[in-house]
């Protein structure tokens, strides 16, 4: 399909009652994904999600010697993972291509970072420069030698007889990432490591997968910091098999569309109910959307998981203060934007920093303005104010153009606001698979014509 793309069926009228399809996690995928690789054994990942990163990070484990399967048509993976001594012990090693994935980038890295040996990235030419300094300092203090900063680089750890491990570090800042990539290097590093949170905790996929596995980790919440304590080089249980959920956020996004429509239902099913992943869910519920979840119990899900499930409701303003927002992951921010312009009249974000730093977020907005939709960023209070328009989107009669620049999210946002629309919106440069989430909607919708 083109990347331009004029939406002309509304569906404000309709109603829907049904299960739609959301997306596998693409967090937790690449967290089991390299601790499979890392088990001296064969384990079948369901499930796995097949987003460019995460497939860009399947090929790059492919370079260090791990067999990686796709299982027939699913987006199920065997994968023969390899023990850290039979990676030192391979004769030949290639250089890592980690291709459009910053986030390979750190977590490969960090698990070559705690071998005697050197090891060599390279990117796609789009990530190319990217910087890793944030994890790279922290490692460097416990002796890992880089090259670089930036891509490429490589680990020089040949004949490094001063790694250790990484003794009560503090994390400055609230990132899933930086935290991952220490815990790998923690538990391929001989002896005991300590990573300190406080204040704002970062989501916690790692963590749960490795007690899951029973790996030597042990985490105490203490006088408002979370320590965690790992002993490396400890082996950890291969369970055979290992679910990945689907993520929550894009869940939400596909099941809100129902809160606007009259005697309506949508459900999803097999979703990541992580309590740092759902935060955005009791902001929904405040603003009177009736959306709710209903605990799976599956011995294979490390992780939670339940069906999430959006009715039709009555959408009201509200003032979202700093604790709630705080708490929302970034990549909710869209729906957030969404649900405030879609609700009748003014709501006030407090502590809204982080929202006025992302580029998505700020991109949706001026991109809104264009429907009429007003927002107040007072940058020096960090206060947003979103005057919303209610559930009916009406530009009286003149077509307009929304840019999603290619971003998924944004598009998802989009689709919405069009297909609520009384005139013509356009959607410029929307993400391509974004397009199979309004395929989806418009079918159910005439299916329950």
């Amino acid at each position: 399909m083109p990347s331009n793309i004029v939406l002309v069926k509304n569906i404000r009228h309709r109603t829907i009652n049904t299960i739609v399809n959301v997306k596998s996690d693409a967090s937790v995928s690449y967290r089991v994904l390299i601790i499979a690789s890392l088990i001296n054994g064969n384990l079948i990942i369901n499930n796995l999600s097949e987003c460019n990163n995460v497939l860009a990070m399947v090929s790059a484990l492919k370079n260090i010697g791990v067999s990686i399967t796709r299982v027939g048509v699913t987006n199920n993976y065997k994968i023969q993972g390899m023990s850290i001594e039979r990676i030192i012990r391979r004769p030949r090693r290639n250089t890592i291509n980690i291709g459009c994935s910053i986030t390979a980038a750190h977590i490969l890295s960090s698990v070559m970072s705690a071998l005697p040996i050197n090891s060599y990235f390279s990117s796609d030419n789009n990530i190319c420069g990217r910087s890793l300094v944030n994890i790279m300092s922290i490692l460097s203090l416990a002796n890992v030698r880089f090259s670089d900063t930036t891509l490429p680089f490589a680990i020089l750890n040949k004949n490094n007889t001063q790694l250790q491990p990484i003794i009560d570090y503090h994390l400055e800042l609230s990132s899933s990432r930086i935290k991952t990539s220490l815990l790998l290097y923690a538990i391929n590093q001989e002896g005991t490591s300590t990573i300190l949170e406080k204040g704002t905790f970062s989501r916690d996929h790692m963590e749960i997968l490795l007690q899951y596995l029973n790996a030597s980790i042990t985490i105490e919440n203490t006088e408002g910091y979370i320590r965690t304590k790992i002993i490396g080089k400890k082996p950890f249980d291969n369970p055979e098999i290992l679910n990945i959920p689907n993520d929550p956020s894009l869940a939400m996004l596909f099941v809100i569309i129902a809160a606007f429509l009259k005697n309506s239902c949508l459900s999803a099913q097999n979703i990541c109910l992580n309590q740092h992943r759902i935060k955005a869910m009791k902001i929904l519920q405040k603003m009177h959307i009736d959306i709710a979840i209903e605990i799976d119990k599956n011995p294979h899900n490390h992780e939670e998981t339940g069906v999430m499930i959006c009715k039709s409701s009555n959408i009201i303003p509200t003032t979202i203060e700093d604790h709630e927002i705080k708490e929302v992951v970034i990549e909710d921010y869209p729906l957030i934007i969404l649900i405030c312009s879609l609700a009748d009249g003014m709501t006030t974000i407090h502590n809204a920093g982080n929202i006025i730093n992302s580029k998505t977020a700020i991109t949706m907005i001026k991109e809104l303005n264009k429907l009429n939709i007003i927002t107040e960023i007072d940058t020096k209070n960090s206060i947003i104010r979103i005057t919303g328009k209610g559930s009916v989107i009406d530009t009286n009669g003149a077509p307009i153009s929304l840019n999603a620049h290619h971003e998924y999210r944004l598009s998802i946002c989009f689709f919405i606001l069009s297909l609520l629309s009384t005139t013509e919106i356009r959607i410029e440069h929307a993400k391509n698979d974004a397009q199979e989430y309004l395929k989806q909607i418009i079918m159910m919708c005439d299916n329950n014509i």
